[in-house]
């Protein structure tokens, strides 16, 4: 199975989509992997963060379910589908039915098979495989956060944001540099499709999300921090406070201590 698929690599368990407060607080045993939503727009590097979160959590046999291979295949389109735009880039170039169902089988226990019929992946994969559960599931793609029914299952959902500048120069030189794509067909699709669709269907589901982190930088300091607070809630170690959010109302007074003051606390 190539990286472009949905991987097997590391191991979770889950509850319903909580604060991250709530989330942060459920220790002990789980009887469902830890879920992860991560989303974001073409090239903002959803995929390498989750490989990474996943390598972090090795120990925890994670599965990376990528909702890429979940498009529908557009080539042979019934009534309803005439009726759409063939394009990624809309919510409903996915066979939720089929993707949600995947979780789904894979928080209850069960293995999943894949390609999933009628998907652009089935077209080209003819071997069926099978995906078995571990103790952490990450999702990654355009609509994982768009899903109302895919955030209630949802153990902590995570936007990664990057200007659009610089994912447009990502995704030129992926199409030219690494598929040997057109430069001018590629320009024309960003122009065309993909500008005019993410700020609507993916960049507005980043209010969803429970962490928004920018990813500039070739290694996010992010995924240690992240994968450490996942870790102490799967262990059930007494460490997790240590990831609890301080609850802050309006009136609250400013901490009487040196430790503040020295830091030039505010309210």
């Amino acid at each position: 199975m190539g990286l472009e698929g949905s991987e097997i690599l590391p191991r979770a368990t889950n509850q319903k989509h909580q604060h991250p407060r709530q989330a942060l607080k459920s220790l002990g045993k789980r009887d469902r992997p830890y879920l992860i939503g991560i989303a974001g727009g073409s090239a903002s590097g959803k995929s390498t963060f989750a490989r990474a979160l996943a390598v972090s959590l090795k120990d925890f046999e994670p599965v990376i379910l990528s909702q890429d291979r979940y498009f529908r295949d557009w080539s042979e389109p019934d009534e309803r589908e005439e009726r759409l735009a063939r394009t990624a880039n809309r919510p409903e170039s996915v066979l939720w039915e089929a993707y949600i169902g995947a979780v789904k089988k894979m928080l209850s226990g069960e293995d999943v098979q894949e390609p999933a019929p009628g998907s652009r992946a089935a077209k080209y994969d003819k071997d069926v495989f099978t995906i078995k559960p571990g103790r952490v599931l990450i999702l990654e793609g355009l609509f994982i956060l768009w899903s109302e029914e895919l955030r209630s299952l949802l153990d902590l959902g995570i936007y990664i944001e990057v200007e659009d500048s610089e994912r447009i120069l990502r995704r030129l030189l992926r199409d030219v540099q690494e598929e040997k794509g057109d430069l001018g067909r590629a320009a024309e699709w960003i122009r065309k499709d993909v500008l005019p669709n993410f700020p609507i269907y993916t960049g507005a589901t980043k209010n969803y999300a429970d962490l928004i982190i920018p990813n500039t930088q070739p290694y996010s300091r992010a995924v240690p921090v992240i994968a450490q607070g996942i870790r102490c809630i799967l262990e059930g170690d007494d460490q997790s406070e240590a990831f609890t959010l301080v609850d802050w109302e309006e009136d609250s007074q400013v901490p009487k201590s040196r430790w503040w003051h020295s830091r030039g606390w505010r309210r």
